[in-house]
């Protein structure tokens, strides 16, 4: 894991995994719109819960708190949080983003067929 990570992530800044696990979101919430009107379902309980309050909505509402937590965590609090925890607010972020990309060509892949 340590020679994938420091080939791979080690280049990469905190702000731009920050805004790439953004631009995930934002792709997962217009791909998950499209399968919904298509017929299609949430899987995610959490996020299921607050569409059902919110509609459409209700993607949004659910994934704006933990991106600000994050964000706060990142650009505010950085440099107050001692060395372990940043390594694992870190390998946290990258998680996220292979989550999120995972899922986005999951996602691509549930929608190509029911098109």
């Amino acid at each position: 894991m340590s020679v994938i990570y420091r080939v791979l992530f080690a280049p990469v800044s905190n702000t731009v995994l920050y805004w790439m696990l953004v631009g995930f979101n934002i792709a997962d919430y217009f791909l998950t719109k499209l399968i919904l009107e298509k017929g299609g379902a949430e899987g995610n309980p959490f996020v299921l819960f607050f569409i059902n309050m919110f509609g459409p909505l209700g993607i949004i509402v659910a994934k704006i708190p933990p991106l600000v937590l994050l964000g706060v965590l990142l650009f505010r609090y950085w440099y107050d949080i001692r060395y372990p925890w940043k390594v694992a607010l870190r390998r946290t972020l990258i998680t996220l983003n292979f989550m999120f990309y995972v899922l986005i060509v999951y996602s691509s892949f549930v929608l190509y067929t029911v098109l």
